[in-house]
């Protein structure tokens, strides 16, 4: 049994005739499960790989409602022995390489183990809050908020070669049959000198099939964050030092099971359903 710090609230909504108010020591137990199963996930993951396609945007009004498509990026991401490993495949469809690089831009990688590992870790002493019962893809879920500090933190942000470890919060869907997390919502908390704001995560779970068997694993994730324009480095002139909006939306295709039959492809694939 791991530690827990939590915190309740009166459910806020009226219940369906099904459910039943939880008392304290039911949402104890339901957070004791949840994070027991979080805490063992990598433990049942297979060595695997897959390709992880994400297309950049930037909106230079910083309204969020005049998205421009910066690139596509595809990356070979390898799980073996509990680690991540990504190998840059393709930028706009086309090899990578030296005639070919990644223009500057907001990326993100731990995906598989660390979002997890940075809500649910004992150390970092999470405080968890009774948020609301809800459904997700069709299936009854438990929504609790979750709130760390900067002092515990496991989330690291970086901006031109500055890389602090930053608090944050935000939500976890458990489904409420199996107790494992299908969507994580997670917004950062950095210095408010920090360059980066408004800096959000939202990461989508499912039952992929790897090598005959199904495995809960990322589906899709999205990433914003408000940036100085002057990071992006584009060679477009525009007003200086000003604000834009940053947006990636990454899907995660052609789960296989690591070996000599993982074979790199190029190109996407339509990502699983959700």
């Amino acid at each position: 049994m791991w530690p827990l710090a939590l915190l309740l609230v009166a459910i806020g909504a009226p219940l369906a005739p099904a459910q039943r108010a939880l008392s304290i020591d039911d949402l104890k137990e339901i957070v004791r499960q949840i994070g027991d199963r979080a805490m063992n996930y990598t433990k049942g993951l297979p060595d695997f790989v897959c390709t992880q396609a994400t297309h950049r945007f930037v909106d230079y009004t910083a309204t969020g409602e005049h998205w421009e498509p910066q690139d596509t990026i595809e990356q070979q991401l390898t799980y073996f022995d509990g680690h991540e490993k990504y190998k840059l495949l393709t930028i706009d469809g086309r090899a990578a390489g030296a005639g070919n690089k990644l223009k500057a831009g907001v990326t993100s990688s731990g995906e598989f183990a660390s979002m997890l590992d940075q809500i649910f870790d004992p150390s970092v002493a999470a405080t968890f809050r009774w948020n609301r019962f809800d459904k997700l893809r069709g299936r009854p879920v438990y929504v609790f908020s979750f709130q760390v500090e900067a002092s515990r933190s496991h989330a690291t942000i970086g901006v031109s070669g500055t890389l602090i470890e930053t608090a944050y919060h935000g939500l976890i869907f458990a489904d409420r049959d199996t107790k494992l997390v299908t969507r994580v919502e997670m917004q950062a908390d950095p210095p408010q000198d920090f360059p980066m704001r408004d800096i959000s995560h939202v990461l989508d779970y499912g039952l992929v099939p790897v090598a005959g068997e199904e495995y809960t694993l990322p589906l899709h994730s999205e990433m914003r964050a408000r940036v100085p324009e002057s990071l992006l480095r584009d060679g477009k002139k525009r007003v200086q030092a000003r604000e834009v909006l940053t947006r990636n939306e990454v899907d995660f295709l052609l789960y296989r099971k690591y070996g000599a039959q993982a074979a790199i492809k190029f190109g996407s694939d339509d990502p699983p359903k959700k």
